[in-house]
């Protein structure tokens, strides 16, 4: 809108989003930022949390995103899921983690953790750690159960496979600090924030 389009309109004006979603304004459009256990455009739907996510595409670029950032300025979270490679022996990264200090999607990217089928990568203020699964071989068919807890009172992050702990990381200089304002994970291919791919 304006005579030069330099300010977007609320497209939030008219949109109730249920079950105390929170509307988020775009360009264009909106999205509501659902509570957990509820889905659809307005969080009318509950969530069916029994279902499988499967990327074959062959060439290992299959994936799934967050359409727009959500609200992700934590001190502490706990992250857990479960992932099995469809053929023993495959390779590729399966998750990505990414901060946010801007809730447009096209914003600069900060990759905080990704996980192939060899390692898990942990970057926060600057500094990238990352640990082999020494006890595992996660891409061997079977279901494992990944646990990131990341506790961020003392800097200290734990990566648990099965509920064996496989990792402990120290970003204790970073203790007390929030995460950024948003995150955007990608599910099933690494994502490369430059290229956008």
């Amino acid at each position: 809108e304006g005579d030069y389009c330099e300010s977007s309109r609320d497209d939030c004006a008219t949109i109730t989003c249920q079950a105390g979603g929170k509307c988020v304004d775009g360009i264009g459009v909106y999205h509501c930022e659902c509570p957990l256990g509820k889905t659809g455009t307005n969080c009318a739907k509950d969530m069916d949390s029994d279902y499988d996510l499967c990327f074959d595409s062959g060439d290992n670029t299959g994936m799934a995103a967050h359409a727009y950032p959500f609200t992700f300025d934590l001190q502490s979270f706990t992250l857990g899921f479960w992932v099995k490679y469809e053929h023993d022996g495959d390779e590729g990264t399966f998750f990505n983690l990414f901060g946010m200090n801007n809730r447009n999607i096209k914003a600069a990217k900060e990759e905080i953790i990704r996980i192939d089928d060899k390692k898990i990568y942990i970057t926060f203020g600057g500094e990238t750690q990352e640990q082999e699964f020494n006890l595992y071989q996660i891409n061997d068919h079977k279901w494992y159960y990944l646990t990131v807890l990341w506790n961020g009172d003392t800097g200290i992050v734990e990566f648990r496979v099965n509920s064996v702990e496989i990792a402990t990381f120290d970003f204790s200089a970073a203790a007390g600090e929030n995460m950024p304002p948003y995150g955007w994970m990608v599910l099933g291919s690494k994502y490369d924030p430059a290229t956008e791919m």
